[in-house]
């Protein structure tokens, strides 16, 4: 996940390190916006931001749900 979002950050190490016949995500929609703009780089704008902000809350979600889970079970044991 570090390294795919620092790959957009560096289209341009992304464009001169790159393997040959290899595409980055960067650069198909560097290339994709080089044509026009269609709909398809709209929806996976929409589609990436949602995953980057999607996935860490979802992880504090469960990070939060776990330590809940844990004092429970602790002032249980306490109270025995």
């Amino acid at each position: 996940m570090l390294a795919f979002t620092i790959s957009f950050d560096n289209t341009s190490a992304s464009l001169f390190w790159r393997p040959a016949g290899v595409e980055t995500m960067p650069m198909q929609i560097l290339s994709m916006l080089k044509i026009s703009i269609s709909p398809e780089i709209n929806a996976l704008g929409t589609v990436m931001i949602l995953v980057t902000v999607g996935i860490p809350l979802l992880g504090g979600l469960i990070i939060q749900s776990l330590t809940k889970l844990s004092r429970r079970g602790e002032t249980r044991e306490e109270v025995q």
